[in-house]
């Protein structure tokens, strides 16, 4: 006999809202793989769609209080999974900006530095009454 578990997202999200962790996992195994193809398209890495896949299943659990009550999960899932990588692409993009100009400044303090210790041995040079020679 052929027993096949039937589906029920209705009965599911009701479940999960009583705090169900059994009828949570079933939800996170029947989206896991879509969510993370959309995060792996979008963000074209691997270790950031697992992370992004994790926190929408997060936020799902932390409001599962409310899930019963929504007509189109599927909707709703795919909104939040839609904004939370945007959020996070965002942020990648604001910390490597960060981090660029972080490493100018340190080139350009360096360069400073570099330049300040040259004219310093330059007029270290012309207060002796050296001139240098150019090698």
């Amino acid at each position: 006999m052929d027993i096949r578990h039937i589906y029920d997202e209705k009965d599911v999200l009701t479940r999960i809202a009583a705090g169900d962790e059994e009828a949570f996992s079933l939800l996170f195994n029947h989206y896991r793989n879509r969510i993370y193809t959309i995060a792996y398209k979008l963000t074209e890495s691997a270790p950031l769609s697992e992370e992004i896949l994790l926190d929408v299943f997060l936020k799902v659990w932390l409001k599962r209080e409310r899930l019963s009550e929504l007509e189109h999960f599927t909707a709703y899932l795919f909104t939040i999974t839609r904004n939370h990588v945007f959020s996070t692409l965002k942020q990648l993009s604001l910390r490597r900006q960060a981090e660029d100009e972080v490493r100018l400044d340190e080139y350009l303090l360096q360069s400073s530095n570099t330049d300040y210790s040259l004219q310093e041995k330059y007029e270290h040079l012309n207060t002796r009454n050296i001139t240098p020679t150019n090698s």
